[in-house]
């Protein structure tokens, strides 16, 4: 593809530096004001028209001259004002700049040629616009689809159906219900529309059916119209919206009707105003449905609705649709060879059902396999059909977004692909270059502006939330694949992203942000990038050795606005640093930096310093000179003792003197500083200068053992602090707790592997702290009323003060040693989390905990959490009431004494461990179980009564560390919805339950370390029929594992290992056709495959490890066409390769160590069956203490 020129975004640049102040007053005093707001009225005029040159630039020459020439004139006047308006902020600067007679020639230069160059635009007879319009015209649906050729919507297509026939009470007003449909471009909004609009039963329950494309031009009277066409079958000659309105309301009153409107992108109230008549005209029942790739539309509907957030495809519904476009009927099985190359071109899709259209399209002529590998190979952005298949569609989604949207998430085309987002660090990313505006009245913070705009992408579907799995938290977004391919799409030279060592093929001259997504070995720049002496951007993602920062870094790019250097190993930073006068974003955060030069205090105009996991840091820059800073995020800086410099005050100083030395220091400071996440308190300095703080978001104060009188905890000023949601108080340090206060740091990344060495205690060896000085500090750091999260630990009181805050909606308390009862907490409105840990002077729990006169305590507590509590032998319930009614999920461990506790009936979720039995028993009244742990319950021999068979909605069951255990629970058939069971640690047990074999539902058995288990149950009927894990492992007894695989048609992965006594693998392996992956390791016993294993051709996974018996390879491996990775390890009779292996076209990853003739034949170049094995990319022959694989050369 030829490179296309993207010119709104600098433009927007140049026109926000034109309005300045800074340059205002200087036009006035060069007299340049009368051209300034002649550029001011032109520019934006040539702005309009870029849609459209930008789209004729690839057929008109004059058309792409012009954009080029205005492209190197709009940079050039970009770093011109960049210069002029930083640099005078200081008043010297500015006098200097009076009398400068350069820099004004300058000026007046730039403004000639941004005046020559936006008049011969102006003559160039460009639309406003033009392009976005024939796209949308080439676009227009219909309700026609052919089922047939629809894979993978059935679920969700009985769904909208059910949304479809539901019958609600008459609404108020007679409203007719709204249904949005929301999802990403090519997603199958339509094609599900369609399905249902289609259905039987659908148009059988509605009297009128009508659709209507409705398009990105949202036309009310054109819609309208439609409708009416559609109901009288007829042109529509009226053109008044009065008219229609009544025609409208006519024809649909008094019916039940269904009404689609496709492709809606109207976000204006006052659009929907105008359809009134199609949400108030018929009976109950009648619907609309919408199909929208923007959650704003659905919120802007004044109607009830009920969003349908429409998913991906699965990967089986893209294969069989790919599948569908690119063969023929039946024609794949003539071309096996290409059918794992064309599941790896699918996974490009990301489940978008147009991406996999548009593939299978690609490949319809297709039917070699290097065509096939090329596609593979290739991002989808460089493949020429996508240009006019998925790319179109997605740009639709970009054309529609403002300017200031587009300019983000071009930023955003510089990381790497599936790089996890976190929103505030890309907000700070985008203040840094510029690209948040301003408030129209000056009343909103950009972070602000940053998060409104970082939304209105995730509604428009360009970022999608990531959940962790375990707990389903989010904890970051990304961009799905199509996203992130038009996102290069869409970009021109300006962004470069250096990655594998590949270049863009264009000069590096214009590049101005640039990112470097490789490993390097020696702190060492690619040469090619020193050509781009106008970086704004550089962004390293590196997994590299830069012990210290090349010095041509700071001399080279002195226009850097960004400089990200997180997770380099970097352990020296230059003080050249200090030159970067423009530098507003400094990452060093997972780096094993100790000391920051003194010199980066010049950075005046910094405004992030991300230092997150910098163990090794032991002090900050004096903040006090950091005027422009807005966020310091220090969170993992254990090595910190103070915030301040202590050198700033003498310890010597009396109270009083000591105060007038405070009121000195912090003499006409003014800050901006919002986020500062550790505060490290050394002494009565930081806490004043924490006092002067307007902090936002998440807090954490550390060492308040450091804080010795009541005086030195008010002046912090904790309870003014309205922005702080989050507030994390502690005695020493944060070492050793596993949840943080924060839950949005960035605490995984990979790369960063080094953590500090020189840890001395542990948390027994607590040091003991004040008592009394504890209590009364804790008194008087009271935090303001709005907090909703406090985290309070190493607490050396003995009792809790008696604080108002109400909207707490979660509360940790941790190693508190002295307090003996409780506080009251039960009377917090808002609480849905409470972890308790580390109370050993805790006995009871008694009715002080629930508060007084409550009728209900705890009302919406959903998760509590009582850990370690070695003397808790009671607990006891309120007087009168029901306590903790809406309680989800309990967790006990390390309560070895407690035997009495309430019956809480409402739990789903519940672990215990390190409990007694007699607490495990006290359970026989739960039904409502949906997951249970059970470990570390060392004298429980048996389940008592139903429990937990009685729990029919149980999904996830483990038992682990029980040594006395014989028998699993009773009536364990009951259990039919039971997905997974992990038994581990189980000594004594010897069988599995004959009931086993019932759990229809079960996706995942695990089975470990249970060394009495001599065999698995031989199941007599069909069982098991959706397990898709299983795992055998360190069962030293087992001798047999005839479970009837003949079942097991869904098994994708099996595991056996550590299985001594185990002489060959079970029969039925034929039957395994879901099998994808097969690990087999140290079973000393086994001679041979299974032959029937060769009908796996799903097999992608295979892996042989410690297995000395096994004699060979069989020849017949070469029907496993799927295997992608194999792996062969200590197997010392395995002495040669079969021929077959050069079959396996689709084997990407080969690892041979410890078997030493093996290893001899495949010595590359000069080894016997090396030639069996070139083929494949990845190989790593060799011993297992050797490096990674590496690719052949």
């Amino acid at each position: 593809m030829a490179e296309q020129i993207v010119l709104s975004p600098v433009l927007q640049v140049v026109l926000d530096k034109i309005a300045s102040p800074t340059l205002e007053m200087l036009s006035n005093i060069w007299n340049l004001r009368g051209n300034l707001e002649k550029l001011q009225l032109t520019l934006p005029m040539v702005q309009a028209l870029l849609e459209d040159a930008e789209s004729k630039q690839a057929s008109n020459g004059a058309v792409k001259v012009w954009l080029s020439k205005l492209k190197d004139i709009a940079y050039d006047a970009e770093d011109l004002l960049l210069d002029l308006t930083e640099r005078a902020d200081s008043y010297s600067t500015f006098q200097r700049m009076l009398n400068n007679a350069d820099q004004s020639d300058q000026v007046k230069e730039m403004i000639q040629s941004l005046e020559m160059i936006t008049d011969e635009g102006l003559r160039l007879n460009l639309k406003e616009g033009s392009m976005v319009q024939r796209d949308w015209d080439r676009r227009e649906t219909s309700s026609f689809v052919i089922e047939s050729e629809v894979y993978g919507r059935e679920e969700d297509k009985a769904r909208i159906i059910e949304l479809l026939l539901f019958c609600e009470e008459a609404n108020q007003g007679g409203e007719v219900s709204c249904i949005p449909i929301v999802g990403m471009g090519g997603i199958g909004k339509t094609t599900l529309a369609q399905l249902a609009y289609n259905n039987q039963k659908v148009a059988q329950h509605f009297d009128v059916k009508i659709w209507v494309f409705a398009s990105e031009h949202f036309n009310a009277k054109k819609i309208l119209t439609t409708v009416v066409e559609s109901l009288i079958e007829d042109k529509c000659e009226c053109s008044g919206m009065d008219a229609l309105h009544s025609i409208v309301w006519r024809l649909l009153h008094k019916k039940r009707y269904l009404i689609v409107l496709d492709d809606v992108w109207t976000e204006d109230q006052n659009d929907w105003d105008k359809l009134k008549p199609l949400f108030r005209s018929g009976l109950n029942g009648s619907k609309i449905l919408v199909t929208t790739r923007s959650v704003k539309v659905a919120l802007t509907m004044d109607s009830p609705a009920f969003p349908y957030y429409l998913e991906g495809l699965s990967e089986d519904a893209c294969w069989s649709l790919f599948l569908q476009r690119t063969f023929h009927r039946g024609e794949e099985e003539k071309h096996p060879t290409l059918l794992p190359i064309g599941q790896e071109i699918v996974r490009k899709c990301g489940g978008v059902a147009l991406a996999a259209k548009t593939l299978g399209s690609l490949m319809r002529f297709k039917r070699e396999a290097r065509e096939w590998l090329v596609v593979r190979d290739s991002e989808l952005w460089n493949l020429d059909e996508c240009e006019s298949g998925i790319l179109p569609a997605l740009r639709l989604s970009y054309s529609h977004l403002p300017l200031h949207l587009k300019r983000c998430f071009s930023f955003c085309s510089i990381f790497p692909r599936n790089y996890q987002f976190k929103k505030e660090k890309l907000i700070s990313l985008w203040m840094a270059e510029g690209l948040v505006g301003q408030s129209s009245k000056g009343r909103k913070e950009p972070e602000d502006i940053g998060n409104d705009y970082f939304n209105d992408l995730l509604w428009m579907s360009f970022f999608q939330e990531i959940k962790q799995c375990e707990i389903g938290a989010f904890i970051g977004y990304k961009m799905h694949d199509v996203i992130y391919d038009l996102a290069q799409s869409i970009v021109g030279s300006e962004y470069a992203k250096l990655e594998s060592h590949f270049w863009p093929p264009y000069s590096f001259k214009q590049v101005r942000h640039s990112s470097i997504v490789c490993d390097f070995n020696s702190p060492v720049l690619p040469e090619v990038l020193y050509e781009a002496r106008h970086l704004r951007t550089l962004l390293l993602f590196s997994g590299g050795n830069f012990i210290e920062t090349p010095h041509d870094l700071y001399s080279k790019f002195r226009y850097l606005l960004v400089l990200d250097l997180s997770g380099s190993g970097l352990v020296t930073l230059n003080g050249s640093i200090g030159s970067l006068f423009f530098l507003r974003y400094l990452d060093l955060s997972y780096t094993s930096i100790k000391k920051l030069p003194r010199k980066i205090e010049y950075l005046k105009s910094l405004q992030t310093l991300n230092l997150i996991n910098c163990y090794e840091l032991e002090a900050l820059p004096n903040l006090l000179k950091l005027r422009k800073l807005r966020h310091l995020n220090n969170a993992g800086c254990e090595a910190l003792t103070t915030t301040l410099p202590s050198s700033l005050l003498s310890h010597s100083l009396s109270e009083p003197e000591l105060h007038k030395a405070l009121i000195k220091s912090f003499r006409n400071y003014s800050n901006e500083i919002q986020t500062l996440s550790l505060f490290v308190i050394g002494g009565v300095l930081d806490m004043a200068f924490l006092g002067l703080l307007n902090l936002r978001g998440s807090l954490k104060i550390t060492q308040l053992q450091n804080v010795h009188t009541e005086n030195g905890a008010r002046i912090a000023e904790l309870k003014r602090k309205e922005g702080i949601k989050s507030l994390g108080l502690y005695w020493g340090n944060d070492e050793y707790y596993y949840q943080n206060i924060n839950l949005q740091e960035e605490y995984n990344v990979a790369g960063f592997q080094k953590r500090r060495q020189f840890h001395s205690s542990s948390p027994s060896e607590a040091t003991e702290f004040d008592a009394s000085i504890g209590e009364k500090v804790l008194q008087h750091l009271q935090p303001h009323e709005n907090l909703t999260r406090l985290l309070i630990k190493g607490y050396p009181g003995a009792r809790f003060p008696h604080w108002v805050v109400p909207y707490l909606n979660a509360v940790d308390l941790i190693d508190c040693n002295r307090v003996e009862y409780l506080p009251t907490l039960g009377n917090l409105h808002y609480l849905t989390s409470l972890t308790l840990c580390a109370m050993p002077s805790v006995k009871r729990i008694g009715v002080e905990f629930y508060s007084e006169g409550m009728n209900s305590p705890f009302p919406v507590l959903k998760e509590l959490v009582l850990m370690d509590f070695p003397n808790l032998e009671e607990w006891s319930n309120p007087d009168g009431g029901e306590a903790f009614p809406s309680l989800s999920k309990l967790i006990l461990n390390k309560c070895p004494q407690l035997t009495v506790m309430p019956q809480i009936l409402s739990i789903e979720h519940l672990e215990l461990r390190d409990c007694s039995s007699t607490l495990v028993h006290s359970f026989q009244n739960l039904t409502s179980l949906k997951t249970l742990l059970i470990e570390k319950v060392e004298d429980l021999l048996c389940f008592s009564g139903i429990f937990p068979a009685s729990n029919s909605c149980l999904t996830s069951l483990e038992i682990k560390s029980c040594p006395q255990l014989r028998n699993l629970p009773s009536h364990l058939e009951s259990l039919t919805a039971m997905k997974a069971l992990t038994i581990r640690w189980c000594e004594e047990l010897s069988f599995l339950p004959q009931g086993l074999q019932n759990l229809d539902a079960l996706e995942s058995l695990e089975i470990g370390d249970c060394h009495n288990l001599v065999s698995l149950t031989e199941f007599e009927t069909r069982g098991l029929s959706n397990l898709r894990t299983l795992s055998i492992e360190n069962c030293n007894k087992l001798t047999s594992m005839s479970m009837g695989f003949q079942y097991l048609t869904s098994l994708e992965n099996l595991t056996i290992m550590y299985c001594p006594s185990l002489g060959e693998l079970p029969r039925g392996f034929e039957y395994l056709s879901s099998l994808r992956s097969l690990t087999i390791l140290s079973c000393p016993q086994l001679i041979s495959l299974p032959e029937k294993l060769q009908n796996l051709r799903l097999l992608q996974s295979l892996e042989i490890r410690s297995c000395p018996g096994l004699n060979d390879l069989p020849e017949w491996i070469e029907k496993l066409v799927a295997l992608r990775s194999l792996a062969i390890s200590n197997c010392h009779n395995i002495k040669f390769l079969p021929q077959g292996i050069r079959s396996l076209t689709a084997l990407q990853h080969l690892s041979i160590q410890d078997c030493p003739q093996l290893m001899e034949l495949c010595r590359p170049q000069t080894g016997e069956d090396w030639r069996k094995i070139v083929h494949i990319p990845f190989k790593h022959i060799g011993s297992s203490e050797q490096s990674q694989p590496s690719e052949a050369q």
